[in-house]
């Protein structure tokens, strides 16, 4: 896909890899589309890539379908139909074995990680399809590939974007759309910042950038259904 002058979409941009990515995509001249449920970042990181291309920032939860519809329909009425969406916006929570997880807690996991990433897809893809053009990229995870312990809720959720995503990859390529989930291991971020790993042995979130750029880079004719990153930043 040639990406200059298209348009993305990036929730969960304000920081670490979501505004890794975004910054990638400002850099080749894509127009940019974000959004972020914390308004502060929201525009700290809106002020950064200003400079670099046409923005729109908007505050948003993806858990919430009204505030998704609000976004999507705000980037249409800006920039038209999107040609990129990255769902980023994720949430680990803390780490807890089965039952000391909260049901509360299970749910906010899934909310943000999987039912965000349903909701802002299902809002932009009859568009993608109707005009037969688009890539939609989910930031899954290792733990959506492999379960660990303490940690079941974010598992489930991510296993959860790896199986939505290879159900859309079916259903959208007919259509001219493609799909892929990146699944990385630790990535140097504030969500990762209590790991005994230290951060210079973690991906960096400039890894998981390249690597959506790699993707949009392919040939059109190329399926890819996820991509695992180890800490070496190396493709498996």
């Amino acid at each position: 896909m040639d990406i200059q002058g298209k348009t993305a979409i990036v929730t969960g941009a304000s920081r670490g890899i979501g505004y890794a990515v975004a910054e990638a995509l400002a850099d080749r001249g894509v127009k940019l589309a974000f959004c972020d449920r914390i308004e502060r970042e929201l525009r700290a990181a809106e002020k950064r890539l200003a400079g670099r291309t046409d923005v729109l920032a908007q505050l948003a939860d993806v858990s919430d379908e009204r505030q998704v519809r609000a976004f999507v329909g705000a980037v249409r009425k800006r920039f038209g139909t999107p040609d990129i969406l990255v769902n980023n916006a994720g949430i680990s929570g803390s780490y807890a074995i089965v039952e000391d997880t909260t049901p509360k807690e299970f749910d906010e996991i899934l909310a943000t990680n999987l039912r965000g990433t349903f909701l802002v897809t299902r809002a932009v893809l009859p568009e993608m399809k109707k005009r037969r053009n688009g890539y939609i990229i989910n930031i899954a995870s290792i733990a959506g590939k492999e379960g660990g312990a303490d940690m079941s809720a974010y598992c489930a959720s991510k296993f959860g974007v790896v199986g939505f995503t290879e159900s859309l990859i079916e259903e959208a390529r007919s259509h001219n759309v493609r799909a892929c989930s990146i699944c990385p291991e630790c990535v140097a971020t504030p969500m990762t910042r209590d790991e005994p790993i230290p951060k210079e042995e973690m991906l960096q979130p400039e890894d998981i950038a390249k690597t959506v750029l790699w993707l949009l880079d392919l040939s059109p004719v190329s399926v890819v259904k996820d991509v695992v990153l180890d800490r070496m930043g190396e493709e498996e």
